[in-house]
């Protein structure tokens, strides 16, 4: 979603008015603009004292309401737009939709049916128990698997490590995931 949506949403909800300095020194910065990014400068600016705070009493307000307005993507669209540029659609972080488990399977069944191609299993937040439900639900839609550690960098979320999640939790090497096997593949295919 638009940086600039969230930027709204915390003048009009809790009067925070960012300085347009700010807001160009955001769209410098190298790479994806999130809520991560919002929440460094939050901080700076003297709202909250830590990432965990800004989300706590700001951002998940935020994304509510941004997401309610839906100025953004349908699953359907962003899919599309995923395949049709040559890439393969994942789902990141399967638990943050909040689904019963059968509610989870309809949806992943319908998002299949749409080109998704994998299913993030490991994450440092996902439980042994979560990371062997999404890995059943990889075989049964035959999903590949995908997993990361969620690292945003240490400013952001200072619990977790590159390459290992949080306290060790993630290990990820070729052979856990099969969507790092097919990648190459998909690259030779098309050079």
């Amino acid at each position: 979603y638009n940086i600039m949506l969230y930027i709204e949403v915390l003048k009009k909800d809790f009067g925070i008015i960012i300085p347009q300095s700010e807001i160009e020194a955001l769209y410098k910065i190298p790479g994806n603009i999130g809520r991560p990014q919002l929440a460094l400068l939050l901080i700076k600016l003297g709202y909250c004292k830590n990432v965990e705070e800004t989300f706590q009493k700001y951002l998940i307000h935020a994304y509510d309401q941004v997401r309610s307005v839906k100025k953004g993507l349908t699953k359907e669209e962003a899919i599309s737009l995923i395949i049709e540029a040559g890439g393969t659609a994942s789902l990141a972080h399967p638990s943050s939709l909040k689904m019963e488990y059968e509610e989870l399977k309809k949806e992943i069944a319908y998002l299949k049916s749409l080109g998704l191609s994998s299913i993030e299993v490991i994450h440092p937040n996902n439980n042994d128990r979560e990371r062997e439900m999404y890995k059943e639900i990889a075989k049964k839609y035959e999903l590949l698997i995908s997993g990361g550690t969620d690292y945003h960098g240490i400013d952001v979320k200072p619990d977790i490590k590159i390459g290992s999640g949080r306290a060790g939790n993630v290990t990820i090497d070729m052979n856990t995931l099969s969507l790092t096997k097919k990648i190459p593949n998909r690259y030779k295919e098309a050079n």
